[in-house]
C-alpha cells in the first residue's frame, strides 16, 4: 500500500497523511494570500480542471511524459500553470 512509499516509514499513516495536506493547504494559503478555506477551493478549482480535462492534451502534446530532464519538468511545470493554475489565481 501507500505506507510503502513514504520515507522514513510513519506508526499511523491516515494521521501523517492527514497532517501532511493540512500543512499543504495552509502553505498554498500563505503564498497565495488566502485564508485556509480558500486555499481549500483552490485545490478543487485546479482538480475539477484536471478532471474536466482529462483526455486533452493542451499544452502537453511535446512534453516528455517521463520528465526525464530539467527542461522537460520546466515545460510541464508552465503548460500546467497555464492550464489550471492562471485560470483559478486570476
Amino acid at each position: 500500500g501507500i505506507a510503502a512509499i513514504i520515507k522514513p516509514p510513519v506508526e499511523d499513516v491516515v494521521q501523517f497523511l492527514k497532517e501532511h495536506i493540512q500543512h499543504d493547504i495552509r502553505c498554498i494559503a500563505r503564498s497565495t494570500g488566502n485564508n485556509y478555506d480558500e486555499a481549500v477551493q483552490i485545490i478543487h478549482l485546479v482538480l475539477a480542471g484536471i478532471v474536466n480535462n482529462l483526455g486533452q492534451q493542451g499544452g502537453y502534446q511535446n512534453i516528455d511524459g517521463n520528465l526525464t530532464t530539467k527542461d522537460s519538468r520546466i515545460v510541464w511545470e508552465e503548460a500546467f500553470m497555464t492550464t489550471y493554475l492562471n485560470p483559478v489565481l486570476s
